[in-house]
């Protein structure tokens, strides 16, 4: 990917690198540094699928209490996948593999005749930081605005975010509310269906939560997320299977989500700590999730920290969910992620601040690593063997 180069990530750096004059002469917000971290991902899995994201966040003090962010990324997904034709759904001439699992995101189509697809997503976010006191206990405001863009769909949203802390800040309670509003466009209508497309749905989201200092060396943090969504939710291109005939795709038009987490943090001492969470999640289509994961970091020199990780998931199907449909049912998917779902994927990530302390006006930090996901699709008995790398640059 070319649109963050690391030359173009190094001037961004520069630029917010610099004191001016001495300590007495410098406004009191420039005593905060700026900063600014560039990311590259790689994804590739044995289905067929690459992505390749990269981006950048910043934030820069503008006054004494206010901050500006920015984040923009891209995604460029590739996805190869051999023509065929299955017999399954009575030879009829069709891109979507529907005896193979369905490897796009929910925003992107899937593969429509031909062997290869490619897309690019983009993405760009702005907001504020704004620092205040409510009864004497430290508050942000944090108001920001998403837009993301590719050719068939397009996703506007935005949040507010409120972070106060209480009880000399040992205390942190946070809570957020959002709304999102996405248009559906797909480049060719699907034929017989033309009718529900161009269409569009929105999502109200909101949550909660709550981090406390239980000793100096113990933190415990616990919140919950809801989300509730309403209109055309269902994929233009995907397909449900009836018997041997393949029909479009009719989801629920609306979905109500939640979930619920909670976090320990835990030095172990000997410049190690141990994090623990567990998450669960459910929405009203059935499907049902638990997510536990476990991190340990380890800092071998004030300048290198490294991750240790390790991330199940484990999810039930939608309640009208089926891999063949005997009737033609009201509700029908062919999207193999509202089936039954088991996941591993254990990580390593290196830190290593190569210039001045990291949060320091100048810092500069370099990241890398490496997970490995194997996912099973119980329903299709079949796995998904993924590789994600990292590479990253961060400074103040």
């Amino acid at each position: 990917m070319r649109v963050l180069p690391p030359l173009a990530a190094l001037v961004l750096f520069a630029g917010c690198a610099h004191r001016v004059g001495s300590t007495a002469s410098v406004p009191a917000w420039r005593e905060r540094p700026g900063a600014v971290e560039s990311r590259f991902y790689y994804y590739g899995n044995n289905r067929g699928l690459t992505v390749l994201t990269t981006g950048a966040i910043a934030e820069q003090p503008v006054s004494r209490n206010v901050a500006l962010t920015g984040q923009f990324l891209v995604d460029h997904i590739v996805v190869e996948t051999p023509a065929s034709v299955h017999e399954d759904t009575g030879n009829q001439p069709t891109g979507h593999m529907h005896t193979d699992v369905d490897i796009v995101t929910s925003a992107s189509v899937t593969v429509l005749g031909g062997d290869r697809l490619e897309k690019t997503r983009y993405e760009g976010t702005l907001g504020t930081n704004i620092d205040t006191s409510i009864r004497d206990a430290p508050t942000r405001f944090q108001p920001s605005a998403r837009v993301s863009i590719e050719p068939d769909y397009q996703s506007y949203s935005g949040r507010l975010r409120m972070t106060t802390e209480l009880f000399q800040r040992n205390t942190t309670l946070a809570g957020f509310i959002g709304f999102g509003h996405d248009r559906i466009d797909p480049l060719e209508a699907p034929m017989g269906d033309a009718d529900r497309w161009p269409a569009t749905h929105d999502r109200i989201n909101g949550g909660v939560s709550v981090s406390q200092i239980l000793s100096p060396r113990l933190v415990l943090a616990a919140g919950l997320g809801l989300n509730y969504m309403f209109g055309n939710l269902s994929n233009p291109y995907r397909r449900a299977l009836v018997r041997t005939t393949l029909f479009p795709e009719i989801l629920p038009t609306t979905r109500a989500r939640g979930t619920l987490y909670a976090n320990l943090a835990w030095y172990l001492g000997w410049d190690t700590a141990l994090h623990l969470r567990f998450g669960t999640y459910l929405d009203s289509w059935g499907v049902k999730a638990v997510i536990p994961h476990a991190a340990v970091t380890k800092d071998f020199s004030e300048t290198v920290l490294v991750t240790f990780q390790y991330r199940f998931y484990w999810q039930t199907a939608a309640s009208f969910y089926a891999f063949r449909y005997d009737d033609l049912e009201p509700e029908r998917t062919g999207d193999q992620r509202l089936g039954g779902i088991h996941e591993h994927q254990p990580g390593l990530e290196v830190a290593w601040t190569f210039l001045g302390r990291q949060g320091d006006f100048g810092s500069l930090t370099a990241r890398a690593g490496y997970r490995l996901s194997l996912i099973e699709y119980r329903d299709l008995e079949r796995f998904v063997i993924g590789h994600i790398a990292l590479v990253g640059l961060g400074g103040s």
